[in-house]
């Protein structure tokens, strides 16, 4: 188990709390989902790169959490409690203006990629760009949804993503350097 001191703890809770606070919009399964990241990492023996390890464990769970949530059931509270709609604790160095606004240039900015790449390529080629950078799928399950081969989709998928980096070289260096 590793040894950690407080200041160590909040310093990758909230790095993890970040990460799944910009892909998941129910708060209550991002805490849940931060709390069982930093159990499972800090009580790992043996780990010689715990950052890589705390970013691979959050990234699997994240899979996990995407993978099971299209097959529960959604519950939906009746209650409109003011007190649940927030994060308990908001660390001091969080500035929700400031994410906002990053947030906001992100999506313009992925706008502009998603227009030129509509504008250079064919409706198949999109089709995949958008399952594998956008969605984040990979291909195997590109294949399934394409009803390809997986190595068909990366061979194409190669093919598209280099002739959209020649195509739209500004707007992609843009978005990757922001």
């Amino acid at each position: 188990m590793k040894t950690v001191n407080k200041n160590e703890w909040d310093e990758w809770y909230y790095k993890v709390y970040g990460y799944f606070y910009k892909r998941i919009s129910n708060k209550s399964d991002v805490e849940d989902l931060t709390s069982e990241v930093m159990n499972t990492a800090f009580m790992a023996q043996n780990v010689q790169n715990f950052s890589g390890y705390i970013w691979k464990v959050a990234h699997n769970f994240l899979v996990k959490y995407i993978n099971t949530k299209n097959k529960e059931p959604m519950i939906v509270s009746v209650d409109n409690d003011e007190e649940f709609s927030q994060p308990e604790y908001v660390p001091e160095w969080y500035d929700e203006e400031a994410e906002n606004q990053r947030s906001i240039q992100y999506e313009a900015k992925k706008n502009q990629i998603l227009e030129c790449i509509s504008s250079h390529t064919q409706s198949g080629e999109k089709e995949l760009i958008v399952l594998s950078v956008i969605e984040e799928k990979n291909s195997t399950q590109i294949a399934q949804i394409m009803e390809i081969k997986p190595a068909t989709v990366r061979k194409k998928l190669s093919r598209a993503l280099n002739k959209i980096r020649e195509k739209c070289r500004d707007i992609w260096m843009k978005l990757i350097t922001a």
